[in-house]
């Protein structure tokens, strides 16, 4: 059976990191290290030049976040697949490294074999983020964008609901996408209604819409490596 070589870019603000990093992986499950950066631009600009298949990112780096890095490398590399790599599994790095399109959450406690075996997995087409993960975060990510003050006023399951309106979801869409009985769904559209003074789903959507402020995304769910990788 023939084996792929993997092509690993190391991206982290500390030398040491990177380091350590290349002698626990490289020639380890046919992956090979073919560069090493230390912050944003850095990254972007080796990425660029080396073409590789897997970047293993540094939650935060001198010149922004490891999702800022991830977000440049869609548009400028998109064919390679980044993976975060934090010292502590941190909340909020997770949820911009999976918004931002990341294909793991690595936390710098893994041993050598399970840190090789997860890049391995992603380098080969696996993700680590399971699809129900990253289906709650996006529900929560809609939810977050809605204005503080109805957050304040609604219950989450109403929150959840409500998100879900103003992007066009029915009440039989919303009910099978929550696990709900559609009346149920209609009960909680009539207390939203209640809530927000508003008459119909035409009101709401325009008061939801002209009123959205900007949110901090957060998670309620941070991933830690299993040690052995499966897709999602």
């Amino acid at each position: 059976m023939q084996h792929t070589t993997i092509r690993l870019l190391l991206v982290d603000t500390f030398c040491v990191v990177r380091e350590g990093v290349r002698a626990m992986v490289d020639g380890r499950h046919e992956l090979h290290v073919v560069g090493e950066a230390a912050s944003v631009a850095a990254g972007v600009a080796k990425a660029i030049a080396l073409r590789p298949d897997v970047v293993l990112v540094g939650a935060d780096l001198p010149d922004g976040r490891g999702a800022d890095l991830i977000r440049h490398l869609r548009t400028s590399v998109p064919e390679a697949r980044a993976v975060v790599f934090s010292p502590f599994a941190d909340e909020e790095a997770f949820f911009q490294a999976v918004v931002a399109g990341a294909f793991g959450y690595l936390v710098e406690d893994i041993d050598a074999e399970a840190l090789a075996t997860a890049l391995r997995a992603v380098g080969t087409g696996q993700t680590l983020i399971s699809p129900t993960t990253i289906d709650e975060l996006r529900t929560r990510m809609r939810a977050a964008a809605l204005p503080d003050g109805l957050k304040r006023a609604l219950t989450g399951q109403e929150a959840r609901i409500l998100a879900m309106v103003v992007e066009g979801a029915t009440n039989g869409e919303i009910a099978e996408h929550l696990s709900l009985a559609e009346k149920t769904v209609r009960n909680y559209m009539s207390n939203i209604l209640a809530k927000t003074g508003t008459r119909n789903r035409t009101e709401l959507t325009a008061a939801v819409v002209g009123g959205a402020g900007r949110s901090r995304l957060t998670s309620a769910q941070v991933l830690r490596v299993p040690e052995h990788a499966h897709a999602g």
